[in-house]
């Protein structure tokens, strides 16, 4: 699994597959990466709601201490979650 350019990669025998847009093949994928990648469990009935709102501002608050131009400082909260750059 890849993640490039705001899309998710799978690699397979017959190529690099983008799944970005198949949210099924994204949780297969995670499925099947379970116990290397125990970190990213996919929940599909719990949405943003669920999260604690003050983590994600202390986050964000954080990566933007050590970087005045970071890519997070405007994105909302599910943006956030959303892209791939962590630092």
């Amino acid at each position: 699994m890849q993640t490039q350019w705001k899309k998710i990669w799978d690699r397979s025998y017959e190529g690099d597959i983008n799944i970005t847009d198949h949210s099924e093949l994204v949780y297969k994928l995670y499925a099947r990466k379970q116990g290397s990648y125990f970190v990213n469990r996919v929940y599909p009935n719990l949405d943003i709601d669920f999260l604690d709102a003050s983590v994600i501002a202390k986050a964000k608050k954080m990566a933007v201490s050590r970087n005045k131009n970071h890519v997070w400082e405007n994105m909302s909260n599910e943006e956030l979650l959303r892209v791939p750059i962590l630092s």
